[in-house]
């Protein structure tokens, strides 16, 4: 193989040629790196893994974002899913309070305050004071599951029908 003189008078071996020209060939031989090129290659490579952990950084803390979004996605869809298999929903109303005339005096009976339905009854506490005036209270709407309309009732079925069919 050829070999070339360089400055310092050691001989390197020739890697490859290509002729240019009549008189001109490029010739690559190996060059040995002087201190202040690998000096400047070291800080690079250092500034270089710094950007690589800032981006892999960045990327765990998309992924966390996104997981965090999905995870209180499946959380609204699952609520939403149980709400219509359920049919019904508890909510505050604000009642007022009626002893009626008309009925057993133990028996206080709770009336939607915006629309005036009876939203239900229950018996007044031991020591509760019985008064026939209106009081305004804020109460939960009883646990009964409302009663529901055929047109309800068909489509339920239909829903759990193409549920069944999946």
């Amino acid at each position: 193989m050829a070999k070339k003189k360089n400055d310092a008078d050691e001989v390197s071996e020739v890697i490859s040629s290509e002729r240019l020209g009549e008189d001109l060939v490029s010739v690559r031989v190996r060059v040995e790196y002087e201190d202040d090129e690998i000096a400047a290659m070291g800080r690079d490579a250092s500034s270089m893994a710094l950007e690589i952990e800032r981006a892999e950084e960045e990327k765990r803390a998309a992924v966390s974002d996104f997981n965090a979004r999905i995870k209180a996605m499946r959380a609204k869809h699952l609520n939403l899913c149980e709400r219509c298999e359920r049919g019904f929903d508890i909510r505050e109303v604000e009642c007022v309070v009626v002893v009626p005339d008309d009925r057993d005096p133990k028996v206080k009976v709770f009336k939607d305050r915006r629309t005036g339905e009876v939203i239900g009854e229950e018996p007044f506490a031991p020591g509760e004071i019985v008064q026939p005036d209106l009081a305004v209270s804020t109460v939960d709407i009883p646990d009964e599951k409302p009663k529901r309309s055929s047109k309800k009732k068909a489509a339920k079925k239909k829903r759990a029908s193409r549920r069944g069919a999946r």
